[in-house]
């Protein structure tokens, strides 16, 4: 979830200056300004980087850190979040605004309940000594879209968290977060009131929640479109995983991790075709939609 940030020295900069007047001044050897061979003086720039900021203390405990590094998050405090990251993290993201600058990319933290005591972690070269593994349950704000792939609306997490000038920080790079999807018992309910609304050539309800992905279903949109204006299509059999061989279009769109999350289900009457859901929040929207 995190990104490699990569900095590129600048150079030496050189701002060479020089004119070159001819007149009528006489022979005066003396008037005739330098030679060419003489020295000259080049005036030269060199770009000064702004200083490192200083890291707020750490936290006073593994439990601590974690609960204040999420509690910062959800409060969009940057710099509270940067301090709380490990050092290594923070040679990868230098200043608070590299690290927000992360967030189009990472999932937005809510809250955190952790469930367990901090344990040691599995041996690994590259953990510091005194590393701990945290488990907790998180929140984030949920998505499902076509530029960041599903975002759950919660997670099993695995804090790794490190021992760091008197306290503790996150690492969060080899921090893990395993999603939890929505319950799959609404999925025929949701494929159900997602084909009523294309019936009536809409994508939401009557609440104006949307019930596809923005955007647009992937696949074969044309029979989405048929189902605008034609009698009752109903969902039929039992929900299963997307197969590979024809998830082209939606591992495309969201991403290889869509062919563990993502369900299909079988439309039947007036357009049969199937749907593709995925979990948005508590609840399953269309995403896909593949021939019968």
């Amino acid at each position: 979830m995190a990104h490699l940030l990569l900095r590129r020295a600048l150079p030496l900069i050189a701002v060479l200056a020089a004119a070159a007047f001819t007149g009528c001044r006489g022979a005066d050897a003396n008037d005739a300004g330098p030679g060419p061979d003489a020295p000259r003086t080049l005036p030269t720039s060199v770009p000064q980087r702004p200083p490192t900021p200083t890291p707020l203390p750490p936290a006073t405990d593994p439990v601590a850190a974690v609960e204040a590094f999420v509690a910062a998050e959800a409060d969009r405090d940057a710099v509270a979040a940067w301090s709380l990251l490990s050092a290594e993290d923070r040679v990868r993201y230098p200043t608070p605004a590299m690290w927000q600058t992360e967030h189009r990319q990472l999932p937005q933290l809510r809250s955190v309940a952790v469930s367990g005591a901090p344990s040691p972690t599995v041996a690994a070269a590259a953990d510091p000594p005194g590393a701990l593994d945290l488990a907790a349950e998180v929140t984030f704000d949920p998505g499902l879209d076509l530029t960041k792939g599903m975002v759950p609306a919660r997670a099993q997490a695995t804090w790794r968290v490190v021992p760091e000038e008197g306290g503790w920080r996150i690492a969060y790079r080899d921090s893990r977060f395993d999603a939890v999807t929505a319950s799959e018992h609404t999925l025929a309910e949701d494929a159900a009131a997602w084909a009523d609304a294309r019936r009536r050539c809409r994508t939401e309800d009557a609440f104006g929640r949307r019930l596809e992905v923005g955007g647009g279903v992937v696949g074969v949109a044309g029979l989405a479109e048929r189902l605008c204006g034609a009698g009752r299509t109903v969902p039929a059999g039992t929900p299963a995983r997307i197969e590979a061989a024809e998830a082209a279009a939606v591992v495309a769109a969201f991403g290889p991790g869509a062919l563990e999350w993502a369900r299909v289900i079988a439309l039947e009457g007036a357009v049969p075709q199937r749907v593709v859901l995925g979990p948005l929040g508590e609840r399953w929207i269309a995403i896909g939609v593949l021939a019968a």
